[in-house]
């Protein structure tokens, strides 16, 4: 019988290939996960804040909205870092800050203080978002990286929608809101800490990685090209002569119009309007949002398989982009004439 060869023998073709980058996807989708239902806790805590602190539905709206002005204007130079130092020292740095300010938003007294904490936590999730774009260039072949990109994005979703349960259940537990920005600001922190230690900015850093998995992932591409690419970036003049750039900004702003307006107001509108308990706002948090969790699942399988079978990437994600904006549109417009919670969140779901 011939005898089996020895490991350090085996060409990486031979080899069974480490799961690294799953595992590493993994770290990143919870602290991606972390980023949001941070984000999403005060939505879904205001109606019981403005009881406690009196806020207008006026101040609510502007302590809600400090949040974004300071994610736009952080998210330049949260890319310049991520690129000069890479994603696993500044994500641990910003992780460990918004974390803080999470959990002293918990401390608040007013809407004042309220709003300044929530400037900071808009500053410091800002690079988390373009740190798993970095990530998932850097670690998936390109035949998994749609399926890599909405897993990722998936958290963004499935994070609001387990925040509507976790922050209504510690807020039921504890009889207080204040636990609720306290316990996921901790939270985030000790998740920032194991972030450090076991996500690498490129496979050929991590230990974990063998021959044959670093070789999937490279595939035919150089290191240096996916790792360490030095060439010219594009000025402002390439980005406003680009259409593409164009569609692809103003069908984000669309969805961001619609998506942070639900995640914004949908808890407030549930329970001040529609007058749901604290066990069916929760759940009814969680519904809508989990939902998104299956879209983008589909969408990033149907991205790729399309790829697969069509090798237009282009035409594909101009499919797929235009069906999903026009069912987003009609189920907006539906909920013109509907006057009924529940169904008004079935539809949400869509």
């Amino acid at each position: 019988m011939r005898p089996m060869p020895d490991e350090e023998t085996m060409s990486p073709t031979t080899k069974k290939a480490s799961r690294a980058r799953l595992k590493v996807f993994g770290v990143l989708w919870v602290i991606i996960l972390l980023n949001y239902i941070d984000r999403a806790t005060l939505s879904i805590a205001i109606p019981f804040i403005s009881q406690d602190l009196h806020i207008t539905p006026e101040a609510k709206g502007w302590i809600m909205g400090t949040f974004f002005w300071t994610y736009l204007i952080f998210q330049i130079p949260g890319g310049w870092l991520l690129d000069k130092f890479g994603p696993r020292r500044i994500i641990t740095i910003c992780a460990a800050l918004w974390g803080l300010a999470q959990a002293a938003i918990g401390l608040a007294r007013g809407g004042m203080s309220m709003g300044i904490l929530r400037l900071g936590l808009g500053a410091f999730e800002a690079p988390a978002a373009p740190a798993g774009s970095k990530l998932n260039a850097n670690w998936l072949p390109a035949s998994e990286r749609a399926r890599g990109a909405t897993f990722v994005d998936m958290a963004g979703s499935f994070g609001t929608a387990v925040g509507g349960v976790l922050v209504t259940a510690v807020i039921g537990l504890f009889g207080s809101w204040r636990w609720a920005f306290v316990a996921t600001g901790l939270l985030t922190l000790v998740v920032a800490v194991f972030y450090f230690f076991y996500v690498r900015d490129v496979p050929e850093d991590h230990s974990g990685v063998n021959e044959a998995e670093l070789a999937h992932i490279r595939g035919e591409v150089a290191t240096e090209e996916v790792a360490d690419s030095t060439g010219p970036l594009p000025t402002v003049f390439d980005y406003a002569r680009s259409m593409s750039f164009w569609g692809l900004w103003l069908g984000r702003l669309g969805w961001a119009l619609v998506w942070w307006g639900i995640i914004s107001w949908s808890p407030s509108y549930l329970r001040d309007v529609m007058h749901f308990d604290l066990a069916t706002l929760g759940w009814s948090t969680f519904l809508i949002y989990g939902m998104g969790v299956v879209g983008q699942l589909v969408a990033g399988a149907l991205a790729d398989k399309g790829r697969a079978l069509t090798g237009n990437y282009n035409l594909v994600m101009k499919v797929l982009l235009g069906i999903s904006g026009l069912g987003m549109l009609a189920c907006m417009l539906s909920l013109l004439g509907i006057s009924n919670g529940y169904v008004g969140s079935s539809r949400l779901r869509v």
